[in-house]
């Protein structure tokens, strides 16, 4: 138990740390954590209304614009302080209180509150403007949220140790996080692309995330094609050679 109460502290300490250290000491600033990723998704939404017509293929375009670019914007704030995490913070972990994960699970704590809030405050913004229906399915959506959050956080570890242990990587996670873009279904749904395609992109564990996003918020208004077991397992077979890698950095970042 004192380790548990122990390791919230250190976790608290280090959401405090990183809230500091990215908007200063200014209750503004806090607010900020929110704000950021509420305005990405107010600001396509905004745009994809004003050049297309109320609905795309049958589907009200507010709601297909929020359910690809809110998980979008969570997988985004969760990967993109991955690079080179490690060696930015390095000086911690001569603390011997502070491990190489809880310096990472605190970043997507951290992140992963901050565009849940934001997820919720643009609902509600466009519930509230009458441009979106009720939610069908809370439980679907919020599996597929976590879904998502899972397979970003696996992500990030892997990105973590490979930024730690390649300098080129560095180079190649930017052109990465474009093409990942257009193939994890933000601008589409699965039933709409050939058979063909169909069958292959479905091997792209982000897919299942905004198909079961998309059938939660839409209905059965919506042919949808997701499982739950296929992202899950591909993200738990990252977390296992992501979460040996990053605990073996330590060793040589205090160096």
């Amino acid at each position: 138990m004192k380790t548990i109460i122990k390791q919230f502290r250190v976790l608290r300490a280090l959401i405090v740390r990183e809230l500091m250290m990215r908007y200063g000491r200014e209750g503004g600033g806090f607010a900020w954590v929110v704000i950021e990723p509420m305005l990405l998704c107010v600001g396509v939404t905004t745009v994809w209304m004003l050049l297309k017509p109320g609905y795309e293929r049958g589907v009200v375009v507010a709601a297909l614009v929020f359910t690809g670019y809110m998980p979008l914007t969570l997988w985004r704030h969760l990967t993109n302080p991955a690079v080179h995490m490690l060696r930015r913070n390095r000086h911690l972990f001569y603390h011997r209180s502070i491990s190489t994960l809880d310096l990472f699970w605190s970043r997507q704590i951290l992140e992963f509150t901050a565009t849940t809030a934001a997820f919720l405050i643009v609902y509600v913004a466009l519930r509230g403007l009458g441009l979106v229906e009720p939610i069908y399915n809370w439980s679907l959506c919020l599996m597929a949220w976590l879904i998502m959050a899972y397979i970003a956080g696996a992500a990030s570890l892997i990105m973590a140790v490979v930024t730690e242990n390649f300098e080129w990587s560095e180079r190649i996670v930017q052109p990465f996080q474009y093409l990942v873009v257009p193939l994890s279904g933000v601008f589409f749904v699965v039933d709409w692309l050939p058979q063909g395609a169909q069958n292959i992109i479905w091997f792209n564990p982000l897919i299942h995330s905004y198909e079961m996003m998309r059938a939660g918020f839409i209905g059965p208004g919506l042919t949808t094609h997701w499982t739950w077991w296929y992202p899950i397992l591909f993200s738990s077979i990252l977390v296992f050679f992501g979460t040996a890698g990053i605990t073996r950095a330590r060793k040589r970042l205090i160096f």
